[in-house]
């Protein structure tokens, strides 16, 4: 019998600070890699979006640099990129725009609310992010949780985590 692959979602934010070689996320993504052999990385819609938009639009030279260098690498480092139909595009913009609310993301980010609709959507059990907007959905976590069961998504019990916390909160050691 095949194990079922744990899928770990990542957020634009951790893949900027992986191609800006930050230790912390490098070391982070190296132990969960080592440790969860059976885990498959994947970046959403969005965060594909947000990372092509900072390539062409970014504020500084140096982060449109990271966001190619971070598009340009995204399957050489072992990254599934995830694809949504039309039709849940349409339903993960409802999650989305309830999760906002409720006040758990701030009504102005909703491309932090669509990234925790597309991860729970596709059935990722943890959120990789240091994104404040979405760690701060955690304050009131059993309120997402219901959001995501009531809107019938893959997994509704998702993670949302700093890489770094991740590691030592499960004390994923190498």
């Amino acid at each position: 019998m095949r194990k079922k692959l744990l899928l770990i979602a990542v957020d634009t934010n951790v893949l900027l600070d992986e191609e800006d070689g930050d230790a912390d996320v490098l070391d982070a993504l190296e132990t969960l890699r080592e440790r969860l052999p059976h885990a498959q990385f994947v970046i959403t819609e969005t965060v594909f979006q947000e990372l092509a938009w900072i390539y062409e639009q970014g504020d500084t030279s140096s982060k449109r640099k990271l966001a190619e260098g971070a598009l340009t690498k995204l399957l050489a480092r072992g990254y599934t990129p995830m694809n949504f139909s039309p039709l849940e595009r349409g339903i993960l913009a409802e999650i989305s725009l309830k999760i906002r609310m409720k006040e758990l993301v701030p009504h102005e980010e909703a491309g932090d609310s669509m990234v925790i609709a597309e991860a729970a959507w596709k059935g990722c059990e943890i959120l990789l992010t240091s994104d404040g907007h979405i760690l701060n959905a955690n304050e009131e976590i059993e309120t997402l949780w219901a959001i995501l069961r009531d809107s019938d998504t893959e997994r509704h019990q998702i993670v949302l985590s700093k890489p770094r916390t991740l590691v030592r909160k499960y004390r994923l050691k190498r």
